[in-house]
C-alpha cells in the first residue's frame, strides 16, 4: 500500500489523533521503544505505557504497511486480553480498556466489505491455551463489542478512575470524545479523508455522522441510550440527540425544535391579547406531549427533559398554595426574571459539576433555562388560565382575565363567592381595585415555577435536572 492510499492515510491519522492516551497524571513522557512480549510472558509496564501513550513506539519506523501496522495493534490488544489482571498496572488498565476498543473497532469504523481490505491475512499470536482464532469481521465485531463495554464501564464510573478524573480536570472535552468515539463510526471533524476521494474506497467510504455497527442493533440501542446519559448529565441535550440517531440528526433537532415553537406561539398569543386561545392551546399541547412520550421509543424520551416541567409543576402547586398577594402586586413581574436569572445561573453550575468545561456549561446552561422557562410558561398559561381562577384563594376574582389587555394592570370587579354581591366585592374584599398584569403574573409564574422546581428537585433526587425522568439509576448492582 502506498502512503497516498486512503485507508492507510486514515489509519496514520488514528495512531496520531485517536489512539494516544495520556502519558500518565504528571504528563511526562518516555521516548523508549514499546517491545510486545512473548506470549504467555509478563509485560514490561514500561513498555505498556509507551505503547498506550505513543502506540506508534509498537512500529518499526521504516515499516508503514497498513496492515502491519494494524497486526501489531491487534497483537497488543489479544495478547492483553487474556493476561492475568495482575500484569496489567491499575493505573493504566482503564487505558488498556481503551486501547483495546480502539484498536477492535478500527475495521467496523468503514463497514463490511472494506473492512476486509485491512485485516485480510492477519494472523494473531497464537496462544498455547486456544487454537488461533480466523479474523474476519464477524470474529471483529464480537471483539469490539466485547471491548467497547469493557471501555464503558470505565467510562460510566469515570469519577472513581484515577487517570479519568485527573484528565477530566486538565481536559473536560476529552471525556466527551471518547463518549463521541464510543457511538459514532467517525465523529472528529477533522477526517483525514478530506481530499477528493477515487476508486473503490469511495463506495464504502464514511460520508458524515453514522453510528458506530458493531453487528448487534440492540447493543447499540442500548450503548447509544447509555452514552446519552453521560451527556444528559453534562447539560448536552445536542450530545445526546446525536448519540441516539447521528444520521438524523438534522430530523432529530427539527422534532426537538416542535415543543419549544408551539410554546414560544402559545407565550406570543397571550402576550397579544388572544388570552383564551392561549390557555386551551396550553392543555392541548401538554396532552400532545405527555401522548408522544407514550408512542415514541423510550430511548429517545430524555430529550425532552422530562424533569424541567416535573419541577415547574411542583413550583406551580406551591404558588396555587400562596395567598392572593402573588397575583395582586404589580411588580411581581421583577420577581420572575429574577427567579429566572437564579435557575439559569444553578443550570450552569450543575452542568459545570457533571464535567463540563466552562463554556460549554455556560452554553449548555443557557440553552436549558431557554427550555425550562418554555415549559415553565406552558404550564403556566394552563395554571393561570384554569387552576388559578378555580382553586386559588379569592381566585374568582381573577375570572375573565384571559380577555384583559395582557399589558394592562387588571380590574377587580368581579363577586366572590360568600361576599354580597356586587361591582366592588372583589375590590373591597382584597383592599385594591386591580391586580397586576396578566403578563406580569405569567412571567412570575414562569420564574417561580422553575426555580422553586429546580430547588425541589435538588431534595428528591441527587441526579442533575436534566437526568431521565422516573428510571432507576443502577450502580454496582444497587439502585
Amino acid at each position: 500500500m502506498t502512503g497516498d492510499d486512503p485507508f492507510q492515510r486514515t489509519l496514520s491519522w488514528y495512531l496520531d489523533n485517536v489512539l494516544p492516551a495520556d502519558t500518565d497524571t504528571q504528563g511526562r513522557t518516555d521516548p523508549g521503544r514499546a517491545i510486545l512480549p512473548p506470549p504467555g510472558h509478563a509485560p514490561v509496564p514500561a513498555n505498556i505505557r509507551r505503547a498506550l501513550s505513543r502506540p506508534r513506539t509498537l512500529l518499526d519506523p521504516t515499516n508503514t504497511d497498513v496492515r502491519t501496522v494494524f497486526k501489531v495493534l491487534m497483537s497488543l490488544a489479544w495478547l492483553a486480553d487474556h493476561w492475568p489482571v495482575d500484569w496489567i498496572p491499575r493505573d493504566l488498565a482503564s487505558r488498556m480498556a481503551r486501547f483495546q476498543f480502539l484498536v477492535w473497532s478500527f475495521p467496523a469504523r468503514f463497514g463490511v466489505g472494506a473492512s476486509a481490505e485491512i485485516y485480510d491475512g492477519v494472523q494473531l499470536p497464537e496462544l498455547a491455551e486456544q487454537p488461533r482464532p480466523e479474523v474476519d469481521d464477524e470474529f471483529l465485531f464480537a471483539q469490539a463489542r466485547l471491548a467497547r463495554q469493557h471501555w464503558k464501564q470505565y467510562l460510566d464510573s469515570w469519577e472513581d478512575d484515577p487517570w479519568l478524573a485527573s484528565r477530566q480536570d486538565r481536559a473536560p472535552d476529552a471525556l466527551e470524545s471518547d463518549l463521541a468515539w464510543l457511538v459514532i463510526a467517525w465523529p472528529s471533524p477533522n477526517k483525514p479523508w478530506s481530499d477528493a476521494l477515487d476508486g473503490a474506497a469511495v463506495r464504502h467510504w464514511p460520508r458524515g455522522l453514522s453510528s458506530l455497527d458493531l453487528g448487534s442493533v440492540s447493543d447499540g440501542h442500548r450503548v447509544a441510550a447509555d452514552t446519552a446519559q453521560h451527556w444528559l448529565h453534562r447539560g448536552s441535550l445536542g450530545g445526546a440527540a446525536t448519540a441516539l440517531a447521528p444520521t438524523r440528526r438534522a430530523e432529530g433537532r427539527g422534532l426537538l425544535a416542535v415543543y419549544p415553537v408551539a410554546a414560544a406561539v402559545l407565550i406570543t398569543l397571550l402576550l397579544t391579547g388572544s388570552g383564551d386561545l392561549a390557555r386551551w392551546g396550553a392543555v392541548g399541547l401538554l396532552v400532545f406531549a405527555i401522548a408522544a412520550t407514550v408512542v415514541v421509543p423510550a430511548r429517545f424520551t430524555p430529550l425532552g427533559l422530562l424533569r424541567v416541567p416535573a419541577a415547574a409543576a411542583v413550583g406551580l402547586a406551591v404558588l396555587v398554595t400562596l395567598s392572593a398577594q402573588w397575583w395582586i402586586t404589580p411588580a411581581v413581574w421583577l420577581i420572575g426574571v429574577g427567579m429566572a436569572v437564579f435557575a439559569g445561573l444553578y443550570l450552569v453550575f450543575e452542568a459545570r459539576q457533571h464535567g463540563a468545561g466552562v463554556m460549554a456549561a455556560v452554553y449548555r446552561g443557557a440553552i436549558n433555562m431557554l427550555v425550562g422557562l418554555l415549559h415553565a410558561a406552558v404550564l403556566s398559561i394552563a395554571v393561570l388560565g384554569f387552576v388559578v381562577p378555580a382553586m386559588g384563594q379569592n381566585g374568582s376574582c381573577l375570572a375573565g382575565w384571559e380577555h384583559h389587555d395582557p399589558w394592562a394592570p387588571l380590574p377587580i370587579s368581579a363577586s366572590v363567592a360568600g361576599l354580597p354581591a356586587g361591582s366592588t366585592s372583589c375590590a373591597a374584599a382584597l383592599g385594591v381595585g386591580q391586580a397586576a398584569a396578566p403578563a406580569a403574573m405569567l412571567m412570575l409564574m414562569t420564574g417561580w415555577s422553575l426555580a422553586i422546581g429546580l430547588a425541589a428537585q435538588i431534595l428528591w433526587d441527587d441526579r442533575p435536572v436534566t437526568a431521565p425522568l422516573g428510571r432507576l439509576r443502577r450502580v454496582r448492582g444497587g439502585s
